[in-house]
């Protein structure tokens, strides 16, 4: 078989990606996936909802829009209201934006990490977790331990709940996540705020704050917005709060994402 009809899969070299190329960002952003694959912190079906969301960002121009950045700055005065925090981490967001979760809880020093996978094995979130704390996370909990607090209304493995996580939190970040999770948390009385480049998502819409954006691009600019935030009065943040309204977030994005501009 010559070199023309060699069609045979193979990892593609980031030297081989020139930083000219239009797309460059979201390509490097593959890159990271597949090698969270090969690496074991993500599964293959990881790749596969990476490209669902890929989609979305491609007809958002795979920028970050106005409306993402209201829900960006809401999050930040949430996150700095809030007593405890938890971002769970599932393998895509762990293989995606490991270095940005790391800038995020050096920002934020009182945000858990809770690792918390629907296709668990304890040898993968083991694998997480210490990946994490080997870039310098200094709070990270792994969700099924023994005994688990168990999250009503789910029935897979992301039912469980570490005791000292996500079932003592007063607000959970989640993203790229499972809308049966989401919704759960919510009736389970949690503050859940979403990363979902999908507004029309059972997560995006069960929410209290969804921000549509890729989660890059989202973890950099709210730990640029929490540093700006530090000095901001508790009015201002609550305020901030109180005039927010996720449903119109969300008939933006879906307008943006219809409009077909691009």
């Amino acid at each position: 078989m010559n070199k023309e009809q060699d069609i045979s899969p193979r990892i593609i070299d980031t030297m081989d990606i020139p930083t000219s190329h239009p797309r460059y960002q979201s390509l490097m952003l593959r890159h990271r996936l597949i090698e969270g694959f090969k690496t074991g912190l993500a599964t293959d079906s990881a790749l596969l909802a990476h490209g669902r969301g890929e989609a979305f960002d491609y007809l958002l121009g795979e920028k970050t829009w106005d409306f993402a950045q209201e829900a960006i700055a809401v999050t930040s005065a949430m996150l700095i209201q809030a007593k405890r925090p938890v971002f769970s981490v599932n393998g895509n967001t762990a293989s995606l934006a490991d270095t940005e979760i790391i800038d995020l809880v050096k920002t934020l020093d009182k945000l858990i990490l809770e690792v918390n996978l629907f296709y668990h094995t304890d040898g993968r979130s083991q694998k997480i977790a210490a990946h994490l704390k080997s870039l310098g996370a200094p709070h990270v909990f792994e969700s099924a331990v023994n005994p688990a607090v168990i999250l009503p209304g789910v029935d897979s493995a992301r039912r469980k709940m570490n005791p000292q996580g996500i079932s003592q939190a007063d607000l959970v970040l989640v993203a790229i996540e499972d809308g049966d999770r989401a919704n759960a948390l919510v009736n389970a009385g949690y503050k859940v705020i979403a990363i979902d480049l999908n507004p029309m998502s059972r997560t995006a819409q069960t929410a209290h704050i969804s921000i549509v954006d890729e989660t890059t691009r989202v973890l950099k600019a709210l730990t640029d917005q929490l540093k700006r935030d530090a000095t901001v009065s508790e009015d201002i943040l609550s305020s901030r709060i109180k005039n927010y309204d996720n449903k119109k977030i969300l008939d933006r994005a879906i307008t943006a994402i219809r409009s077909g501009s691009l």
